[in-house]
């Protein structure tokens, strides 16, 4: 478990710094692979997909499929969720990835139409959090806080990520 934790921060170093250089090769790649298996869905409020194995390790994302500058989330997405399930085949354990998409936007595909995972021992989930909801956790929160700003942003991380860890079934 160490090992891979360490090579999963170390990834996602390298990753951060050569994002952008590797853009047009990795869309070129994730476009002529074939779909192994494609992710489970649910929506918050709905009990966990169940899984006759569950998994050693939980990897938890929030995100939302926009633009961010030149490069689509999807596709930066796609690109975590082969090389965790790269890692998690190379050294055998089982791995849940899931990605928390809060307030997916209208005009843009949702995330599970467009990700999908290759790996053998990861398994993707997909937990989508509605802008309704969105609405009423950012009005609640302004009417506890009254000087917070009211303009909050698209994607709020933190009670995403509480999101998808209590739905995570894995030991770590």
């Amino acid at each position: 478990i160490f090992s891979f934790c360490f090579e999963l921060m170390i990834l996602f170093r390298v990753f951060l710094i050569s994002a952008l250089l590797l853009e047009i090769t990795i869309v070129t790649a994730i476009h002529s692979v074939a779909p192994k298996s494609p992710p489970s869905t649910e929506a918050v409020g709905l009990a966990p997909s169940s899984s006759s194995v569950s998994p050693l390790l939980s990897v938890v994302t929030v995100s939302r499929n926009d633009i961010r500058g030149n490069v689509s989330a999807a596709v930066s997405l796609q690109r975590q969720i082969l090389n965790v399930g790269a890692l998690a085949d190379r050294h055998r354990i089982r791995t849940e990835h899931l990605i928390v998409e809060w307030n997916p936007p209208d005009n843009r595909p949702r995330l599970h139409e467009a990700l999908f995972t290759l790996s053998e021992f990861s398994v993707l989930r997909i937990i989508w959090v509605s802008s309704r909801l969105h609405s009423e956790v950012v009005k609640n929160y302004s009417e506890a806080h009254p000087g917070w700003n009211s303009t909050a942003p698209p994607v709020l991380e933190y009670h995403g990520k509480n999101v998808g860890i209590r739905r995570a079934t894995g030991l770590f």
